[in-house]
């Protein structure tokens, strides 16, 4: 369902925002979406694509976030695991393992062919810290497909960016990488945002936020006004 979405937003962008070029930058799972998503509609919609500390396989994320307990193959052979707590979230597993086999996204066989399909150029930055994500299966599935326009970055970071230096710089990098792929203004240098100014934002999000929720607004004009 996320990679189907994903694809009739850039249509949307395209037909009714008539967008010259479209980018999608993803980060962490929702880079299995979005290889699905650019597999599938390729140069159709999508002029590059930009994964940000990307999962190359949902079963070995889920393997590594679990401790070790490997879902997907589990799944695969019969076995039910019924409602288990994976980072926080209370997730069915019998049915996210059903959904995820079925749509042949689960395993790094499943990227393998995805990134065979995938002709545009790829961006993959990858955490030098990231314990989650492992370089063996991203050079992987990077070998399947075309070759010449895949590139590697290597930023210092973890998975998670947590201090605001480390999110400007990783955003900084995608802002970057993203003019040079889209062929504007290639070697321009990202502004970072002013920090008091972000401050004065942040408090008046807050006291908006707080507004909004009290007058429990309809859902339509939520979306459509405030977010």
């Amino acid at each position: 369902q996320g990679s189907e979405d994903l694809i009739a937003c850039a249509r949307y962008m395209r037909d009714t925002v008539q967008a010259g070029q479209i980018l999608p930058v993803s980060f962490s799972v929702a880079s299995i979406e979005a290889r699905r998503a650019v597999a599938e509609a390729g140069s159709e919609l999508f002029s590059a694509w930009i994964s940000v500390v990307g999962a190359t396989d949902p079963q070995s994320l889920i393997r590594v976030i679990s401790g070790g307990v490997d879902y997907l193959g589990g799944a695969e052979s019969g076995i039910k695991f019924g409602r288990q707590d994976v980072q926080g979230l209370l997730l069915d597993i019998d049915r996210t393992a059903s959904e995820a086999l079925s749509s042949r996204i689960a395993f790094l066989e499943d990227s393998r062919r995805d990134f065979t399909a995938i002709d545009i150029p790829v961006t993959w930055i990858a955490g030098a810290h990231d314990a989650w994500m492992d370089p063996l299966r991203l050079q992987d599935i990077l070998s399947f497909g075309k070759q010449d326009n895949r590139r590697v970055i290597i930023a210092d970071t973890g998975h998670q960016l947590k201090s605001s230096a480390e999110a400007f710089s990783v955003f900084g990098l995608v802002a970057s990488e993203a003019l040079r792929l889209l062929g504007a203004l290639d070697g321009a240098a990202p502004a970072l945002p002013d920090p008091q100014a972000l401050r004065v934002r942040q408090r008046n999000e807050q006291a908006r936020i707080k507004r909004v929720a009290a007058s429990s607004p309809d859902l339509q004009a939520f979306w459509r006004d405030y977010l």
